[in-house]
């Protein structure tokens, strides 16, 4: 956490919390004034961090050796045009008492089907009608085989898992952007979660994903 978090992130572009999908390695790329530019610091499986729900994006990008190009827009508004050949994508904000604010943005095929099936999720629950924002623990990585039976190829996923709610306010870097994406309906799928006005304490129990992700996946 910094001094300038209550700022909403408008002081500088928010640190990049990236997943490898080859390595299994979750990090995050933070500003080194030495080398004036952003270097990878690794978390360790067992992070805590809050979702802002409420300004979630999706949309198609494509990224390359020698360009980034994310055409995004907020869930609920129209998807941005874009060429042919760019991908499905996604992009949400997080934040970590230990580590700041981060935003999540990838088009690669496994994390935007783990980050898909979190909103998915998110959205069976009874708290997040009632505007409540969910914090997840990102456990170690699973292996994801993808290909043939007698060639598959490995890759890993991260490990999504709800632990607690609590009051999007409660977060000044949340709380600092107004909400732009509606409130889903009301679900009682989900109802063994408490209400909480803290992040917790850390666990360190690990649960896998819901989904089969061992099938066909293009990358």
């Amino acid at each position: 956490m910094t001094d300038l978090d209550d700022l909403g992130g408008a002081y500088m572009h928010p640190n990049s919390l990236r997943f490898n999908a080859v390595t299994g390695i979750l990090a995050k790329y933070v500003f080194d004034p030495e080398e004036w530019r952003r270097v990878p610091v690794e978390i360790a499986p067992g992070s805590h961090w809050a979702i802002d729900m409420l300004t979630r994006r999706r949309g198609l990008g494509r990224v390359t050796d020698g360009s980034y190009d994310m055409r995004l827009s907020y869930v609920g508004e129209p998807v941005p045009e874009a060429p042919d050949d760019f991908k499905p994508a996604v992009s949400m904000m997080l934040y970590s008492p230990e580590h700041g604010l981060c935003y999540m943005e990838t088009c690669g095929a496994i994390l935007v089907r783990c980050i898909s099936w979190l909103w998915e999720y998110y959205r069976s629950f009874r708290q997040s009608s009632d505007g409540l924002i969910p914090v997840i623990e990102i456990g170690g990585p699973r292996e994801v085989h993808i290909g043939s039976r007698n060639n598959p190829r490995l890759f890993y996923a991260p490990q999504f898992k709800i632990i607690d709610w609590i009051e999007r306010d409660t977060v000044p870097a949340f709380r600092a952007t107004a909400p732009t994406v509606a409130l889903p309906p009301p679900s009682n799928m989900q109802i063994g979660f408490r209400s909480a006005l803290k992040l917790p304490k850390p666990k360190r129990e690990r649960s896998e994903l819901a989904d089969d992700l061992n099938d066909e996946i293009p990358i």
